[in-house]
Parts: C-alpha cells; structure tokens; sequence
C-alpha cells in the first residue's frame, strides 16, 4: 500500500499581479523537471482574471462585485480576532472592485488565509479539482493565518486545497534580523536600515527570488502528496522559517535534506509505474 495521499497529475500555476522578478515559466519548467516528468505544469492566468475570462460579459459584472464583497469581508481588521462582518463600508467594496480591474493590483490589506483559499476554491472548475491536481495560487496580497488563542500571523505559503503562496509575504511574514526593530524603534527610516541588511533580508525586486520560492512550491507538493510541508532541517528547502535569515539560508541552498530527498524519490519510483 502506497505511504503517498495522491499521484499528482497536473500542475496549475496562477502567476501573481507584482512587479517581483518570478519567472513562472522557468519555476515551471523546473518543477516538471525536479519531478521526472510525471507532471505537466500548466501556467494560467492570475486566478481573478483566469476566471472572471471564462464568463459572460454579463455575469462579469456580478462576479466582481461579488468577489470585491467577499474581498472586503475577509480582511483582517484586528489582529488579536477572527471576525467577518456582515455590514461591509463601501469605500472598502470599491477599494476591491477596482483593485480586481487593475494590473498590477495595489496591496495593502492582509486577508485571511483560510477564508481566501475557500474564495479560490470557489474559482477552479469542478472538472480540475481533486487531489491529483494541485493548484497553487501566486498573490502579491499578504494572507494570515489565525492561531487560537494567539493571533494572527502573516504567512509565505498557506497549504491546504488550493495552496497559496504569498510574494510580498517573502519579505513580510518571515522576521528581519532583531537589529531591524531596534533601529526602527529608534527612529530611523525603515527604507534605510532594509538597505543597509542588504543580502541578509529580501528585498524588493530581489534577483533571488526564483530560487527562493522554489522551495515552497516544493512544501506545496508535499503538503498534496503526503500532507505534511514541513521540516524540521534548518538546512532542507521544506524548512518553515520564521525569520528571513532562516528563510534564506533554507532556500539557497537549492536542496532537499536526505530524508525528503528519499521520500520524492520513492514517490517518484511510483508515479513511474
């Protein structure tokens, strides 16, 4: 009996709306490659727009202002609670219409993670949903995940059916170096000091990017096939980093430790067959 949850089948990449340097067609082309050609990878549209393509000129109209409702619903207004009001102000309905119209789309709120991926969900078609499709949404919007008894915490990727991965949660969810904070408490520009870290942190439009995100498309495929994502090896690409030294160090490495490397190949072994 397999230890593997599903055989993937097809990919489907839906790209961001940032200005990041990401280049989906080669993270495409790599991950066909890194799992031996047992999958097909498919570039799409951003999700918003590959859907909102697919209907009438009619119904567009009515989907978004549904999605810009639904938008404004799952925005995180208190970090300490989880809470959807029924009540949305307009300014933020329109905020969200326009923002779905635009390209690049202006980021500034953080949303929910669970309750985005349920929204995504709502946009993939019946016929491509199913555990040997892995469907993996690029945002440039910041998503959160809440921890009971906690509060809400800024995520790189969030893992579930579909899985998301954040491009300015790169730079956001994971720490900078405690130096960071201490200088800024104390007054000095934050564009200043995120300059002076230089390569210890990402940056905007960093050229290491696609190397970076590598590796969360990697905890996106192991989070399908076995659904766990993690590990514990800070030196392995499946790492969960909480701070952008960790991150950096986990990702440019380019590799998998030995224990997740034997487990893609077994995996691989049976995807053969």
């Amino acid at each position: 009996m397999s230890q593997f949850l599903t055989r993937l089948e097809r990919v489907f990449f839906y790209p961001d709306q940032s200005k990041e340097p990401v280049n989906y067609s080669e993270l495409s082309c790599w991950l066909e490659q890194t799992l031996k050609g047992t999958v097909q990878v498919e570039v799409q549209k951003d999700i918003f727009s590959h859907y909102l393509g697919r209907i009438s000129a009619q119904e567009k109209e009515k989907e978004q202002k549904r999605l810009a409702e639904a938008l404004a619903r799952i925005r995180v207004r208190d970090p300490f609670r989880r809470e959807f009001p029924d009540q949305l102000l307009p300014g933020e309905v329109a905020y969200e219409e326009k923002n779905l119209a635009s390209s690049p789309r202006k980021i500034g709120a953080i949303y929910d993670a669970d309750q985005m991926m349920r929204l995504y969900l709502e946009l993939i078609p019946a016929k491509e949903q199913g555990l040997n499709f892995l469907h993996l949404i690029f945002t440039e919007q910041m998503v959160a995940r809440f921890v009971e008894g906690e509060r809400y915490h800024l995520c790189v990727g969030y893992y579930g059916y579909p899985s998301i991965i954040s491009t300015t949660g790169l730079r956001e969810a994971p720490a900078r170096p405690r130096e960071y904070y201490l200088r800024t408490k104390a007054g000095e520009p934050k564009e200043l000091v995120q300059a002076e870290l230089g390569e210890r942190i990402l940056q905007k439009s960093d050229p290491r990017i696609n190397q970076v995100i590598k590796g969360y498309i990697l905890q996106a495929v192991f989070f399908q096939i076995t659904g766990e994502p993690f590990c514990s090896e800070p030196l392995c690409q499946l790492y969960n980093a909480h701070w952008q030294e960790e991150m950096l160090r986990a990702q440019l490495t380019g590799r998998l430790c030995s224990a997740h490397q034997s487990a893609l190949e077994r995996y691989l072994k049976e995807a053969e067959i």
